[in-house]
This record gives C-alpha cells, sequence and structure tokens, in this order.
C-alpha cells in the first residue's frame, strides 16, 4: 500500500521555508546567508529522510508483491469472511442461480485449499483431512453439475473463486510453515459452516427438487467434515 502523503512529508519544510522567503522581501544580507545555511541543512536533512521513506516503501512494495499481506492482516481476513459467508448464505441459498454458484464456488475452495493442505500440512491428520475434502467435494460438485446440466441454472456454475474465497487461498498459502495447520482448520471450521447454511437455506427454500435434493444430500458429508476439524482444533488447543 502506497500512501501519497508521506511522499509529500519530506519536502514540506522546504516547501514552508520557500513560501516563507516569497512573503518577505529582506535585504539583509546576513538574514539571507542564515536562511540560505538553514535550508542548507534543512535539504540535507529532507534528504535522509526520503531516504528511509523510499527504503520503507521498497520494503512494502516487497511485501505487497508476496501472496496474502501480513499474518495479522491475513487472520483478520480469515476471521471476518465466516460471517460475511454465512449471512451469504442465509440470504442467497434460496435463490437457485445464487445456490449454484455459491454451492459450486465453495466446493472448488475446499478441493483447492485441500490440495494446498496435502502438500503443506504438518501433520498426517492435516493431510489426511485435505485428502478427504478434496474427494468428497469433488463428489459434491460432480453431483450439483449433474444436477443442472440442461436446465436453466446451468449458466450459473462459475469458472473462477470469487473475491473472498480466493482470499482465503491466498492467505493459505501465505502462512508460514508453523502456522500452517491452524490457519487451515480455522478456514475449514468457516468454510464448512457456510456451507451448512447454504445447503439448508437451499433445501428449505429452493423451488426445485433437483436443487433441494443435492443440497439435502450435501448436509451430512459436510457435517462429517466439520466434526473431524472440529476434533482437530479440539486437539490443537490441548495441545496434543
Amino acid at each position: 500500500m502506497k500512501h501519497k502523503l508521506k511522499y509529500l512529508l519530506p519536502v514540506l519544510p522546504a516547501m514552508l521555508l520557500a513560501l516563507g522567503a516569497c512573503g518577505d522581501d529582506y535585504d539583509d544580507t546576513n538574514s539571507a546567508d542564515e536562511t540560505d545555511v538553514s535550508a542548507t541543512e534543512m535539504a540535507a536533512g529532507d534528504v535522509d529522510d526520503d531516504n528511509n521513506l523510499q527504503d520503507d516503501t521498497m520494503q512494502e512494495d516487497e511485501a505487497d508483491e508476496g501472496l496474502g499481506q501480513t499474518p495479522p492482516v491475513n487472520l483478520a481476513q480469515d476471521m471476518a469472511s465466516g460471517p460475511v459467508g454465512l449471512i451469504t448464505a442465509a440470504i442467497q441459498g434460496g435463490d437457485m442461480d445464487a445456490y449454484v454458484r455459491n454451492a459450486a464456488i465453495g466446493n472448488m475452495y475446499e478441493i483447492e485449499a485441500g490440495e494446498i493442505a496435502t502438500a503443506r500440512g504438518n501433520s498426517p491428520e492435516i493431510i489426511q483431512i485435505g485428502e478427504t475434502v478434496i474427494r468428497e467435494h469433488r463428489t459434491l460438485q460432480s453431483n450439483l453439475e449433474a444436477a443442472v446440466a440442461g436446465t436453466e441454472w446451468e449458466d450459473a456454475l462459475p469458472a473462477d473463486l470469487d473475491e473472498r474465497r480466493q482470499g482465503l487461498i491466498d492467505n493459505l498459502n501465505a502462512a508460514a510453515d508453523m502456522d500452517f495447520d491452524a490457519a487451515f482448520l480455522h478456514q475449514q471450521e468457516a468454510a464448512h459452516w457456510e456451507a451448512i447454511t447454504l445447503h439448508e437455506t437451499c433445501e428449505a427454500r429452493c423451488d426445485s427438487d433437483a436443487l433441494a435434493t443435492v443440497a439435502e444430500e450435501a448436509q451430512p458429508v459436510i457435517r462429517a467434515h466439520l466434526e473431524v476439524i472440529h476434533d482437530s482444533l479440539g486437539a490443537a488447543v490441548d495441545g496434543e
């Protein structure tokens, strides 16, 4: 993130000095000399400040080039995603187009997150969870695609993740090795609660027997995942 204001800060003293000089018409040579000395010293200080700010800016730019931002920011994003997802699922779950889109994105996110977990997990449990969500969310995605094939909702199937879920994937990729398991589990907990809310809402409100069936059949699978995730989170808290 670049803050334009900080590029002005190093030159503000010199600017103010120049404005003052324009407003005063001193003929005193000594005063002019003193002003020149002060301006020179201030300019030298400004150069040092400017160099320091440029160094800071370069460091920020290097950080921005990496995935995610900083661990606290990524954690805040992950935590905010949960409530946003629950609200979205509860509101949009009864709309067939929105249900298809969000259910598909949820499966796509789970598959990609699972692939990252199988590669980066620090424990056999995390790797196994990753393998399970890959396998079973692929099945859920196939069931969804079969249900909408040839219907008006087929076009609602997305090609890519939305910005929120892509942000979660970016944060997983950016997580430090020692923090990965916890980041993965907390994302998984929130994502599965969101999925349950989405499918429950569609089962109750979707005006399509085919989609309602997909939603109903997805719930026990997702609840089973959530139970394993809770067990793993509990074990992590207990230090096991």
